[in-house]
């Protein structure tokens, strides 16, 4: 099973550190890996939808298990990470980098 995620983990106190980065949609670019900003929730849910890879993810969350659970239409996870609970939204395959780090 495949269910790459991103992490939305921001707590209250992380805001004003994070609210003094300025981020545009070019820092978030590069040309080896370019990203498309213009990504709707419904063509996201279809891609959801689509991806093989998360097939196993969409039976936990349509069974309530393992963590998996479906939101406003999207395939959510929920975890703990360094000891804290984060809400997880699962990435197509089609959506994830090639690359490593």
């Amino acid at each position: 099973m495949r269910c790459d995620s991103h992490v939305d983990n921001a707590s209250d106190s992380d805001e004003s550190v994070l609210s003094d980065v300025e981020m545009k949609p070019d820092d978030l670019q590069s040309d080896e890996n370019p990203v498309d900003i213009k990504l709707t929730t419904r063509e996201l849910i279809q891609e959801q939808e689509d991806d093989e890879t998360l097939a196993q993810c969409w039976s936990l969350a349509n069974k309530q298990k393992g963590g998996y659970y479906v939101k406003n239409g999207l395939l959510y996870h929920m975890g703990k990470i360094a000891g804290q609970f984060c809400e997880q939204v699962c990435v197509p395959v089609s959506r994830t980098s090639t690359t490593s780090l």
